[in-house]
Order: C-alpha cells, then sequence, then structure tokens
C-alpha cells in the first residue's frame, strides 16, 4: 500500500504543477458546465436507486417533493400535501407542468409511476417503506399510501422522479437509459458509455429555465488527472479532492476549493454477537473509544477536514442531542476499563478495512494504521486486514463472517438519523451486530413516531444508550472537497449531489 500512495501523490503533484503553471485556456462554451465523474452507474431509471448517475438523474427527473441543498423539505411537482391517514398522503400537483416530450404532468401520470414502484418485475428503490397503493382524485390530486405509516414519508418520496407515462409501460430499465424523459431542468442528449452522458438546457421548466445551458458528465477515472483537466477547462467540477492538495489548487487562480459537510458517518464497528469476544463486554468498547485519539487523526491525517461525532448524529440532523459529548483521548482510562473488563494485559482482535472506501480514500490506510498504533499503546494488539468493496460487502451482511472489529460508513438521508441507528444498530438489520434490546425497541419506535416532537425525545435517548453501550468507535464525518472553476457561482449540497439548476456564470 505504501507504493499505491507513493505513485498517487506523485500524480498528483504532477497534476497540480500543471494546474499552477498553467495558462487558462478554458474549452468550455459560454454556457456550458463539465463535471467529472470516475464512472456511471448502470441505468436512468427514477424508481431505482439513483447510485453513480444520481447527479445525472436529479437533473432530468423532479419528485412529487424536492430537497433544498441544505436538506429542507419544500414543494416540487407537488404545490401542496396533507395526510389523510398515518399512512395516506394527498399531494395536490402543479398545474401546467408538461415533461420533455411536451406531454402533461396529470394525477394519472403519477399513479402509473407508483403503479411501477410496485410492480415486482424489476428491483426498485429502496425506500425503507413499500407503497401498498395510489388512487386518482381528481386531475391534478393523487391519493398515495405507504405501509408502514412513515413520518418522513414526504421527505422520502423525493427521490422517486416521475417519468413520462410513454416510459412507464416498460418494466425494464433499458428503454429510460435510451431515452430518459422526465419534467426537470435539463433533457437528455446522449449517453455514450464509459464516455460522457450529456444534457440540455429545459427551457420550459416549470421554475424557470437554468441559466446553464448544456453539461457533460465525463468519465475520467483518475482523480489526478480530472485535476489536471481542470487547468484546460477541460472539466469545471471535481468532486474528492485529497485534504492535502487543497493549498496547490487554490493558489492555481483558476479553481477554487469549496469544502461542504458529508453526511457519511465513519465508525468502527464492534462485534457484540459473540459471547466469548472481548468486544462483548461494554467495558472494553469504552476503552477503545477512550484509547484512540481521534482529534488528533482529524488535524493531522484528514488536514481538519473532518468534524468529530459523539455517537452517529450530526448537530445538523433532527434530534441531535447536545448533552452527548466525544469520548475524551485518556488512555490511563482505557487501561483501568480493560482492567475491570478481565483484560489488564489486553488481548488480540482482527481488524477488517477497505482501504479505497469513502470520501477519504487512500488516507483509510493511514487511518487505520493509526487507530491499531494507538490501540496498542494500550495492550490490545489488533490485526489489520485490506479487503475489496466487494469482499467487504460480503463479509459484513451476506457472509457475515466479517473479524470482531471492522470500519464501515453510513450515510444519513433527509437529516433523520433514524435509518442510520437502524442500519448500524438494530439486531434486526442486516448490517448490524449489536444485540441490546432496549436500543431496539427505542430505534422501532423513533422511526415510527408520527409526533415529531416525540420523535426527537426518543433519538436523544438513543444517542445516550449508543454513548453507553459504545457499539462502534464513534470517528466523524468528513467534509466532501469540491474542485470548481472561477467561471462558475454554485455551491454544493449537503446530499453530495451536484446539481447545476441554480448555477450561474461570473
Amino acid at each position: 500500500m505504501r507504493v499505491v500512495r507513493l505513485t498517487l501523490g506523485v500524480l498528483f503533484a504532477v497534476s497540480t504543477a500543471v494546474l499552477l503553471c498553467a495558462v487558462p485556456s478554458f474549452g468550455a462554451e459560454p454556457g456550458e458546465i463539465t463535471v467529472a465523474q470516475s464512472g456511471f452507474g448502470a441505468h436512468l431509471d427514477p424508481h431505482r436507486g439513483y447510485g453513480d448517475n444520481a447527479h445525472v438523474l436529479q437533473s432530468i427527473y423532479d419528485g412529487l417533493t424536492r430537497l433544498d441543498a441544505e436538506g429542507n423539505l419544500l414543494p416540487g411537482l407537488a404545490e401542496s400535501w396533507e395526510q389523510l391517514t398515518p399512512g395516506t398522503m394527498r399531494f395536490h400537483l402543479r398545474q401546467g407542468v408538461t415533461f420533455h416530450n411536451g406531454d402533461e404532468l396529470t394525477a394519472e401520470v403519477v399513479k402509473l409511476n407508483v403503479d411501477r414502484m410496485m410492480s415486482p418485475s424489476e428491483p426498485r428503490q429502496a425506500y425503507s417503506f413499500k407503497f401498498t397503493g395510489c388512487t386518482v382524485v381528481d386531475k391534478y390530486t393523487v391519493d398515495i399510501t405507504a405501509s408502514p405509516a412513515d413520518p418522513l414519508f414526504a421527505n422520502k418520496i423525493s427521490y422517486m422522479g416521475i417519468a413520462a407515462a410513454t416510459l412507464c409501460g416498460y418494466p425494464k430499465s433499458d428503454q429510460f437509459a435510451k431515452t430518459p424523459i422526465g419534467t426537470g431542468p435539463f433533457k437528455f442528449v446522449e449517453w455514450v458509455a464509459d464516455q460522457r452522458i450529456v444534457l440540455v438546457a429545459n427551457d420550459a421548466y416549470w421554475r424557470g429555465a437554468p441559466e446553464v445551458r448544456k453539461i457533460t458528465y465525463r468519465v475520467i477515472p483518475e482523480l489526478s488527472t480530472q485535476i489536471s483537466e481542470l487547468a484546460t477547462g477541460g472539466v469545471d467540477i471535481v468532486m474528492g479532492i485529497p485534504s492535502e492538495f487543497v493549498p496547490q489548487v487554490q493558489a492555481s487562480g483558476i479553481v477554487r476549493v469549496v469544502p461542504m459537510m458529508s453526511t457519511v458517518n465513519r465508525v468502527v464497528v464492534f462485534r457484540c454477537d459473540q459471547p466469548d469476544s472481548p468486544l462483548a463486554k461494554r467495558e472494553v468498547r469504552q476503552a477503545i473509544n477512550h484509547a484512540v485519539n481521534v482529534d488528533l487523526i482529524i488535524e493531522q491525517i484528514l488536514g481538519g477536514y473532518a468534524h468529530r461525532e459523539a455517537t452517529v448524529c450530526h448537530p445538523t440532523d433532527f434530534g441531535f442531542n447536545p448533552n452527548v459529548a466525544p469520548y475524551s483521548y485518556d488512555p490511563n482510562k482505557a487501561k483501568e476499563l480493560l482492567a475491570a473488563a478481565g483484560y489488564p494485559n489486553g488481548f488480540t482482535v482482527d481488524f477488517d478495512y477497505n482501504p479505497t472506501s469513502g470520501t477519504s480514500g487512500p488516507k483509510l490506510t493511514d487511518v487505520a494504521q493509526t487507530i491499531v498504533a494507538d490501540l496498542a499503546q494500550v495492550g490490545i494488539k489488533a490485526n489489520l486486514v485490506a479487503y475489496d468493496q466487494a469482499a467487504m460487502s460480503s463479509r459484513v451482511y451476506k457472509a457475515r463472517n466479517v473479524s470482531p472489529v471492522f470500519d464501515f460508513g453510513w450515510k444519513t438521508w433527509y437529516n433523520d438519523p433514524g435509518d442510520t441507528f437502524y442500519g448500524l444498530f438494530h439486531s434486526q438489520s442486516i448490517y448490524a451486530y449489536t444485540n441490546n434490546a432496549e436500543i431496539d425497541s427505542l430505534i422501532i419506535a423513533g422511526r415510527a413516531e408520527m409526533d415529531r416532537d416525540k420523535a426527537r425525545e426518543i433519538y436523544g435517548k438513543i444517542q445516550e444508550l449508543l454513548f453507553v453501550e459504545a457499539p462502534a468507535l464513534f470517528l466523524w464525518y468528513v467534509d466532501d472537497l469540491y474542485a470548481i472553476s472561477n467561471r462558475i457561482n454554485w455551491t454544493p449540497r449537503v446530499d453530495g449531489r451536484i446539481y447545476l439548476y441554480d448555477a450561474t456564470f461570473y
């Protein structure tokens, strides 16, 4: 791994040197933006998980509701809605909205989309609820029912794009890759495999025509090449700049780096489901949290572009409990806890991780090695074992043979940590290895509570309990770093999607 990081460092040094020395010769035409991507996803189907084509899908399709750059809920294709029953929402559609092919948006079209979502012919979006019915009330009013009832129904449905009726007759996703038709601010032009996807402005957009006239999403697998292309105008936006190269990129004078808080939680999960493991004891899990100098890792390895977390709930999340503070770095306290648990001389444990997972990229190896070194100082010998993404995923939630300690990430959506709590710590989650009846019951109650004041109280209790039980080493959420051409006025979104409707030009 050392050789890989050295090679990557040399490539970045060369690319940033080119960036610093280059005379800007922006190749883009006025009104055009080119976005660098490492690769594309498999489809442009708005009823499936958006995946690596999320930027494109969100530009082509609108949802009934939408989330702004900070994650706040706003009207979308529905100008208003109300809760009829715990599981049924009535949506009042905007009138006069048209699809890219000129067809009008009506309640009947929305029903066709929901019916397709309910079809078992192909996997659809993995919402935490299931649609169970859709009824047309009148031309511009539709009732949608989901089970179980979900207090975040209006937020979550923002990620279901509404496609034209002409596409809803296709059970498979193939046709959507050829001619995706939505109501969004940009219209599809072409998709050249492993090269580019091109969109153009929708001048009939219901929110007004975008200033950006054309977007090209270019596949450039190497991040170093993406950065080099910034110098010539080959690309205008690059996501995922390593923190150590921020000064060089900023100094170019033609590109700026803009940080945006990521909602991905980084944790090291403990297997609490093995009775004979040291990790089954709460004192051991607490000791590990005291043994690792998380603040120093953030400062020295992540360049300060990360935020410490006490559990997996951010200050911007609904129900954040400010009274739960992160564990202090206290090796002596860690040793005391280990002794109390019956391990005065420590123990040996395997530690699985994926060195290429997440925004931190190759830094994850440095992070993991530093954690191992800190644990060694209190007597815990952690054997670090690297796996690629496929193998790691299989070990965690398919084979479920992951080591007692493993690195993991989980993204919080809709500014609500309920699904994060469930995914990481509920005993019935395929990703979790925590067996705690009180945590289970609180998570279920909080996610189902329709009264948001009561839900906020429950979420606060969950955080208190997670802190005490310490089912993971709670680390941080990072800042995603975007390199943006100085000719473009655009602010990144908290959900990490490059949505350019609001972009303008200097």
